[in-house]
């Protein structure tokens, strides 16, 4: 469910404090190797301008700077705070609300977006946006996840997904559908070249997702017993399940990642 007066994230769920810095942590545990690996499917320029988008916690960037050593790494969000340590002569730190349109802040020849739009009501704007950004034969990446779950069956795990995905919708405008039309988004922001990749991530035994849901449960708890898709003792039940030996291996995560470049 989408919704035209969303909140923003980080203010009215998942506020930066408690253990959001872990939940953050643990999901780029579970997605950068990944995310590396199908960027390292497409022939980045290397000492290019790069711009990302929502990063985190910056994770990323000791990646980036390594392996494709930009003239400069540009990074964006709304709440810079945990990105300032990482400010240096070529990564500039950019306070700044990508849901702005009158945005202005140059070229790039590599746009990377991960865990981002799927959480913005305006992804498909957005999208267009980031895509007018890229210098001609620049790239755009964008990751987002979809929600596999649905089709296991009944548990407490699974009522505590639906729950999540329903608070998620109504109070931000997220969706776990939007990944599932990859590529399209970046064909119909004019971009060629597209590609597209897809993995999956389980909630097993000490994995870095399971960890991700476990405090994502906690954190949005009341949030989702308000929903009614799930009661106290099973989502209590769920997170038990979540932080024990052996975990069900459902509350599966498809991790979709699509790339498209503007023509030369």
């Amino acid at each position: 469910m989408e919704s035209t007066t969303a909140a923003h994230y980080g203010e009215a769920i998942f506020a930066p404090r408690n253990n959001e810095a872990e939940r953050i942590r643990a999901l780029a545990a579970a997605t950068d190797p990944g995310a590396q690996a199908c960027l390292s499917r497409i022939p980045v320029p290397r000492g290019g301008r790069f711009l990302e988008v929502g990063p985190g916690l910056g994770t990323m960037v000791p990646w980036f700077l390594t392996t494709y050593h930009p003239s400069e790494m540009v990074l964006l969000d709304r709440d810079v705070t945990l990105l300032e340590p990482l400010a240096s002569p070529n990564v500039t730190v950019l306070t700044a609300d990508i849901n702005d349109p009158d945005i202005t802040i140059g070229e790039f020849d590599l746009i990377f977006v991960k865990s981002v739009l799927m959480h913005l009501p305006d992804r498909e704007a957005i999208t267009a946006r980031l895509a007018s950004w890229l210098r001609p034969g620049g790239w755009l990446v964008v990751i987002d996840g979809c929600d596999l779950s649905a089709a296991g069956p009944e548990s407490p795990l699974r009522s505590a997904m639906t729950a999540q995905w329903l608070v998620l919708g109504r109070t931000i405008g997220a969706t776990s559908e939007w990944a599932m039309s990859f590529p399209e988004p970046l064909r119909r922001a004019g971009l060629t070249d597209l590609g597209v990749a897809a993995e999956m991530a389980v909630a097993e035994a000490g994995a870095p997702y399971t960890r991700f849901l476990q405090l994502t449960f906690e954190s949005l708890r009341p949030k989702m017993l308000e929903t009614r898709a799930v009661t106290a003792d099973e989502l209590d039940f769920a997170i038990e399940q979540l932080a024990g030996p052996r975990p069900p291996a459902l509350g599966t995560l498809g991790v979709v990642t699509t790339w498209g470049r503007k023509a030369l």
